[in-house]
């Protein structure tokens, strides 16, 4: 990525809504799609949770949010996601899989409100056929918490437990985008957003 196509590398001067969606999708949205896509296409809801457990991409590498995370508590993830198939595979929405796995890996150290939601998203997108189990409201935390309360007309309505918002709260264009990609935009492009 060249230091105008990767957003990290702008500056922090403020950008315009419609100017961070088009930087968005045309330097962001296909590699995010490519990655989810992948947890689509896995043969099983085995080896779907398998790989989302230990936050390994399609090439094999760690993926860039669980980075830090320690070998261990990603194979005790693992272990526990594995053996809890039958539960996984009962939830009927992102709401539903994402407590589940809150719930099945509280035991675990040092994961964090990051691994739970990237985690259930992965595995959200294995058993989404109609996207039923992608979130229906847009998760905040971290990055993405961080960038929607630099939105002036968003920061009021940020709730200070399990900070979930609509998407239809957010300034056009973000609040036409899936929430699952809007959580997504407002991690990456935090420092941009007034």
């Amino acid at each position: 990525m060249s230091s105008t196509s990767d957003p990290k590398k702008w500056s922090r001067i403020p950008r315009s809504y419609a100017t961070i969606w088009q930087h968005y999708r045309f330097h962001c949205l296909d590699e995010y799609a490519r990655e989810l896509r992948w947890f689509a296409e896995q043969p099983s809801l085995r080896a779907a949770v398998a790989r989302a457990a230990v936050a390994r991409g399609p090439q094999g590498n760690r993926l860039s949010h669980q980075r830090h995370l320690l070998r261990t508590s990603l194979s005790q993830a693992h272990r526990l996601l594995v053996n809890a198939l039958p539960t996984i595979a009962a939830c009927g929405s992102f709401v539903d899989l994402h407590d589940t796995l809150k719930h099945l890996l509280a035991g675990v150290p040092r994961l964090s409100h990051v691994y739970f939601y990237d985690t259930a998203l992965r595995i959200g997108a294995h058993l989404s056929d109609d996207g039923g189990h992608l979130p229906v409201e847009v998760f905040l935390h971290q990055g993405s918490l961080q960038g929607a309360r630099r939105i002036a007309t968003v920061a009021p309505l940020v709730p200070r437990r399990n900070p979930r918002l609509a998407a239809a709260v957010f300034p056009a264009p973000l609040s036409g985008m899936p929430p699952h990609e809007l959580e997504n935009l407002l991690c990456i492009y935090k420092w941009c957003l007034h």
